[in-house]
């Protein structure tokens, strides 16, 4: 199972002359030996099952790559998951999420609920709660000549910045829209060209689907 970077194969593929499946130790002492063309001098190898007593045979363990080498002549560890694919840890089971639910709904869908009643509970209060709560201002009224023995005419006093910030807004917004209305009205060619114009060219997007 360990493979060979550098020709995108398994390592027994090239050191046994045959596909790693099919490699025999009989096929891979051949291939050392003299099925190699790549060896400088034959090797014969007598392979042969007589254990006598006499003899003493390299009996050597083999090991699967996910397990380490445990003998009297080494002791090394497995070979990693990069070589080894039987080394890699399973991969772990995807797990959906867990949805986000309030009171069997759509959590979200329930946060906005509550946020759009929130608003709308805060602007009602505000326009009809908060101002029976106000107390009524009085009008303070002066008048315009102190030295006079009968009392002139009566002014009132002035008003606040921001009432005056407000009426010059709204002051300004009428004169704008009068001249467009105005404007509208004495040329509704025009108006009308531009507009047919503007939705034709905003509504090219609807070749796209």
């Amino acid at each position: 199972d360990v493979l060979y970077p550098g020709g995108n194969q398994h390592s027994l593929d090239s050191m046994c002359g045959r596909s790693y499946d099919k490699c025999t130790k009989e096929a891979f002492m051949a291939y050392l030996g003299i099925g190699n063309p790549a060896v400088p001098f034959p090797i014969y190898i007598n392979m042969i099952n007589d254990t006598s007593q006499y003899e003493t045979f390299y009996n050597q363990t083999t090991f699967v790559c996910s397990e380490p080498i445990v003998s009297r002549y080494e002791n090394k560890t497995a070979c990693g998951c990069l070589d080894c694919s039987k080394s890699c840890s399973p991969i772990p089971p995807d797990v959906p999420d867990k949805e986000f639910k309030i009171f069997n709904i759509d959590g979200w869908v329930v946060i906005a609920l509550m946020v759009i009643v929130l608003f709308v509970a805060t602007f009602f209060t505000s326009l009809f709660v908060i101002p029976k709560f106000r107390k009524p201002r009085q009008i303070v009224e002066e008048s315009t000549e102190t030295t006079a023995l009968i009392n002139g005419p009566i002014s009132r006093k002035k008003l606040g910045r921001l009432i005056r910030v407000r009426l010059s807004t709204e002051s300004f917004l009428q004169r704008i829209f009068y001249n467009l209305g105005l404007y509208c009205a004495q040329h509704p060619f025009i108006v009308l060209s531009i507009g047919t114009v503007l939705i034709a060219a905003l509504s090219c997007g609807l070749f796209k689907f």
